[in-house]
C-alpha cells in the first residue's frame, strides 16, 4: 500500500490554486501586495496535511490495518506451505491422490493472492478517500481564513527541497523536469504563508 504521504505528494499535483474568489477592494496591510490587482497568499498543502492530528491519526489506523493484512496473508502462506510439504511427504507424485492435493493446494494459494489483492485495493481506497478529504478541508480552512484577511486567491507553495536522489540513486531528467514543472510558485514571503494559520485552525 502506497503511503499517506506518498497519495498527498499526489493529489491534485498539477494544480496550484488552493482557493480564489473575487477581487476584494482595499486588502489589510498585513495581506499580500497586490499582483494585477489580485491579493494572494500561498499554503504549502502537504506541509499543512502532514502537521494535521487527523492526517496523523488516519497514518496511524491505515499502517496498522496494513499490518494486520500483512500478518494475516503472512500466516496463511507458512500454513499453505506446510500443508504443502505434508501432502509431498505421505503422497506420491503422479498419484491420483497426489493430483487431487495439488489441485486443493493451487485453489488456495490463488484464493490467498485474490484476498490479498482486495484488501489492499481497500486500504488503498480508504487512504486515498481520507487523503483527499482532508485535503478539501485544508482549501476550505484556507479559502475562510483567506477571505478574513482580504486576500482574492490561495495558491499551493511547495516548499520542500528538490529530491535528486532516491535510495541512493540519482533521479533521472525526466523525474527532475517533472517535479520543477509541478512548482508554479518558485518563492514566497513568509507573511504571505498561511499554512501554520490553516493548521492551528484545524488542530483546535
Amino acid at each position: 500500500m502506497r503511503t499517506l504521504t506518498a497519495i498527498v505528494a499526489g493529489i491534485l499535483a498539477g494544480g496550484a490554486i488552493l482557493a480564489g474568489g473575487g477581487v476584494l477592494a482595499s486588502p489589510p496591510e498585513d495581506s499580500a501586495e497586490k499582483a494585477g490587482g489580485c491579493a494572494i497568499a500561498f499554503v504549502d498543502y502537504k506541509r499543512a496535511m502532514q502537521a494535521l492530528t487527523r492526517f496523523k491519526d488516519l497514518e496511524e489506523k491505515l499502517r496498522g490495518e496494513d499490518e494486520q493484512v500483512r500478518d494475516a496473508m503472512t500466516k496463511r502462506k507458512a500454513e499453505l506451505r506446510k500443508y504443502n510439504d505434508d501432502v509431498l511427504a505421505r503422497f506420491s507424485p503422479g498419484t491420483a491422490a497426489f493430483e487431487a492435493e495439488r489441485r486443493k493446494i493451487e485453489l488456495t494459494n490463488a484464493e490467498i493472492r485474490y484476498d490479498e489483492k482486495v484488501l489492499q485495493e481497500i486500504l488503498q481506497k480508504k487512504s486515498v478517500v481520507g487523503a483527499a478529504g482532508i485535503y478539501r478541508e485544508v482549501c476550505a480552512e484556507a479559502e475562510r481564513i483567506a477571505r478574513e484577511r482580504g486576500y482574492a486567491c490561495v495558491m499551493n507553495y511547495d516548499s520542500t527541497p528538490l529530491e535528486v536522489e532516491d535510495k541512493g540513486q540519482v533521479m533521472g531528467p525526466a523525474e527532475l523536469h517533472l517535479q520543477m514543472r509541478m512548482r508554479s510558485v518558485l518563492w514566497a514571503r513568509s507573511d504571505v504563508d498561511l499554512t501554520q494559520a490553516v493548521v492551528d485552525a484545524l488542530n483546535k
